[in-house]
């Protein structure tokens, strides 16, 4: 991966915007790609499948090359309002 990819990867994250690298696998060449971008309707639902399941996908276009999908979500949040018990559990901060 480039350098410069690399910078525009770590300012997604930091900024808390899902991004997906996309490697065209027969010729190294990668582009990044955000919700609802994609050459055409089928690498947009790609792009869109990779950020839902949170994994990498590797696919094979019609006539096309094969492309591998690496998503790049924001960490999650999880909000915890009340005093209960069950919220001093869930609010402690692991090591």
């Amino acid at each position: 991966m480039k350098a410069e990819t690399i910078e525009t990867v770590l300012a997604e994250i930091e900024a808390k915007r899902p991004v997906v690298l996309a490697t065209n696998l027969e010729t190294g060449d990668q582009r990044l790609l955000h919700p609802g971008d994609g050459e055409n309707e089928s690498e947009c639902a790609d792009v869109e499948r990779a950020l839902r399941v949170d994994a990498c996908i590797a696919t094979d276009a019609e006539g096309g090359p094969r492309v591998f999908y690496q998503p790049f979500n924001p960490p999650l949040r999880m909000i915890v309002v009340g005093a209960v018990h069950i919220a001093q559990s869930l609010s402690r901060r692991s090591p």
